[in-house]
């Protein structure tokens, strides 16, 4: 997975356009970019038709709510504009950049996260092909599972 805290090699731009911009930035609907702080990830979702920076998270710690902001503003938000300089990323050549820095932010909580929604983004981080560590976490996943199927069935004792 590639971190927005870092900057990225021009493979790893490459990649990124190949394999996860589904289309230009100018014509995309929506950015979402996972974020980690203090041990919690929480997304910022880029609504780029309605000029926003979407804070998303399912477990509000009200005394980092700011630095999170910052966070989303100051770095990722130039970092987005700053990756993608360059007419590759535009749809056609004289179309307009979004300007991720100026979109208004805005904070969200959902009143209720239903544990199908939590366990398919949960898979979906974990499992798919941009983290190196999926095929690790599914073979100690089915280990445990096993582990936990011989502890459950009762000893059988022949008679």
């Amino acid at each position: 997975m590639v971190r927005f805290s870092e900057p990225c090699s021009t493979g790893n731009v490459a990649a990124l356009k190949r394999i996860h911009m589904r289309s230009k930035v100018d014509k995309a609907a929506w950015i979402y970019v996972p974020m980690f702080s203090l041990g919690h990830w929480y997304l910022m979702l880029v609504d780029v038709k309605h000029l926003k920076l979407i804070y998303l998270d399912s477990y509000r710690i009200s005394n980092d709510l700011e630095n999170k902001k910052l966070n989303m503003i100051d770095v990722q938000a130039l970092y987005l504009e700053s990756l993608t300089l360059g007419q590759s990323w535009l749809s056609r050549p004289l179309a307009e950049r979004p300007k991720f820095s100026r979109f208004e932010f805005e904070f969200e909580f959902p009143t209720v996260v239903a544990l199908e929604g939590r366990m398919k983004l949960a898979t979906d981080l974990v499992l798919r092909n941009h983290n190196p560590l999926s095929r690790d976490v599914v073979l100690k996943a089915i280990r445990h599972w096993r582990s936990k199927e011989m502890v459950s069935q009762p000893v059988r004792r022949a008679l």
